[in-house]
């Protein structure tokens, strides 16, 4: 109940707090092009796979504009060696928390001074011409004086005010992948056509680990990621242990787990000629073995994105994404168009995209409320074996 009370604050009442704001705010004039842009990714490794067709728009854009991003410990590897980014900067711990505690940490934000000169002392360049601050977190405020003209997305927490432009709507009610949203924005604000690419590979890294694996594994494979983050966002014990038999009666899988290892822990028995286990492997290594499987399979977290970038993949959304999140966490391979299938309880979108088969199958909630954002239910992932098989057979 608390939960749905904080919910309806923010979202119902507190993000119309930025509509009295932009009341007041100067309307952008045409603005100069950029030499200088400074983008903020300081969290985690999906946001950041998600963000990168930003930073190759931007780049093709305005290709003689330096572009530096400020990044995490945790996700500078995705940004590595990309040969659009002027300079990497790279600081501990993430400027975003979730739920009741990024209340707290907001309010905590305003009195820790430490962070404000390690953002202060790490930027090397002090007037960028563009900031767009990708996380909207509780450190965006410190940025802010670092860049002439300073954007970012639409809050639904009433935060918008910091920025001198946002889009109209906010993320979530967009029906936008991430780029989308935020190309769609920058391409209005500077009256110039930025594209959405779809990313190029991420890094991978081939080593004698990788090569030992792929003499195993042969073709055809999918590789499939087990693990997961929270209870709605990962298998459940009971599900693997029914699921990867089915799965390996055709095919043979090959399965990775998080570095604490309990689902892989859960699943060692299962563990046959058609059922292989690759463990403590990089994001780069699995990469590389992603590149060669006929399918990923994963649900919505950060080695989903960093890999479901190699091949047809399939992706697992809780049903806290229905209808309106899961768009934006879909890579720019729209449309993605709602097939008609008989699934009890979760629906399946494919992409049309004429080189990548990509596929999300959403959990349908249990309960929708009156009021924004609708559907907010951690309920534990639940789709049934039959709606992933099904959705495997239209995929390879």
């Amino acid at each position: 109940m608390l939960r749905l009370f904080v919910f309806f604050i923010l979202r119902n009442v507190c993000c119309y707090f930025d509509h009295v704001t932009d009341f007041f705010k100067a309307k952008p004039s045409q603005l100069k092009v950029p030499s200088t842009i400074l983008i903020i990714r300081w969290d985690r490794i999906g946001d950041a796979v998600l963000s990168l067709p930003i930073i190759d728009g931007l780049k093709h854009a305005f290709p003689k504009a330096k572009i530096d991003v400020v990044c995490s410990l945790t996700n500078q590897q995705v940004f590595d060696a990309n040969p659009n980014i002027n300079r990497i900067i790279a600081l501990p711990g993430y400027a975003r928390s979730y739920g009741l505690q990024r209340i707290f940490d907001t309010i905590k934000a305003l009195f820790e001074k430490d962070k404000k000169m390690l953002i202060k002392h790490c930027l090397p360049h002090h007037n960028y011409d563009l900031g767009i601050d990708l996380v909207a977190g509780e450190w965006t405020q410190w940025f802010k004086p670092y860049c002439k003209y300073f954007v970012g997305p639409k809050s639904e927490q009433g935060g918008s005010w910091v920025f001198n432009s946002t889009p109209s709507i906010p993320l979530r009610y967009s029906e936008q992948s991430y780029a989308e949203y935020f190309l769609t924005f920058l391409s209005k604000l500077y009256q110039k056509k930025l594209p959405t690419i779809f990313p190029a590979p991420l890094p991978r890294n081939k080593s004698k680990r990788v090569s030992n694996y792929m003499a195993n594994l042969n073709h055809p494979f999918i590789l499939m990621y087990i693990g997961g983050s929270e209870d709605y966002r990962s298998f459940s014990h009971t599900q693997l242990n029914t699921l990867l038999p089915e799965l390996a009666q055709y095919h043979r899988v090959a399965i990775f787990d998080n570095p604490d290892g309990k689902n892989m822990t859960a699943v060692k028995s299962l563990l046959n000629k058609n059922i292989i286990a690759l463990e403590e492997l990089s994001l780069p290594e699995l990469a590389e073995i992603a590149s060669n499987a006929s399918l990923f399979i994963g649900i919505e977290g950060g080695p989903t994105h960093y890999l479901s970038n190699e091949c047809n993949s399939l992706i697992l959304f809780s049903s806290k994404f229905h209808k309106f999140l899961f768009q934006n966490w879909l890579p720019p391979l729209g449309p993605f168009s709602l097939q008609d299938t008989n699934y009890s309880n979760a629906q399946l979108y494919l992409s049309k995209h004429t080189s990548h088969r990509y596929g999300a199958l959403v959990q349908i909630p249990k309960k929708r409320y009156r009021i924004k954002p609708y559907y907010i239910d951690l309920d534990p992932l639940s789709i049934s074996n039959q709606a992933i098989t099904n959705a495997i057979t239209l995929l390879i």
